[in-house]
């Protein structure tokens, strides 16, 4: 079972929702891969991008059809683990 047919969303709503979302993080990951923070910061942008990327692959296979509903809760664990790392880093940045 998809992870679409769980909810009441519809597969060509999910699968434009999701590739919307995984164009975002893409973005996101070329962003902050190709800034020029201050020197201090640079491991920090350098996680981030790396996170983001990380993000967008598992994005990737959330879509793919025919995933195994295997794949699909690993990917899921994958960016919860990531979200987790991420809210460290703006708590670490400050406002």
């Amino acid at each position: 079972m998809a992870a679409h047919d769980t909810g009441s969303l519809t597969s060509p709503y999910f699968h434009t929702e999701l590739e919307l979302l995984t164009r975002d993080v893409e973005a996101a990951a070329t962003s902050l891969a190709t800034a020029e923070p201050e020197e201090a910061l640079r491991p920090r942008f350098a996680e981030a991008a790396q996170l983001a990327s990380g993000a967008a692959a598992n994005l990737r296979a959330l879509g793919a059809t025919g995933a195994r509903p295997e794949s699909v809760v690993a990917g899921q664990a994958t960016l919860a683990s990531i979200q987790m790392r991420v809210k460290d880093l703006e708590e670490e940045l400050g406002p």
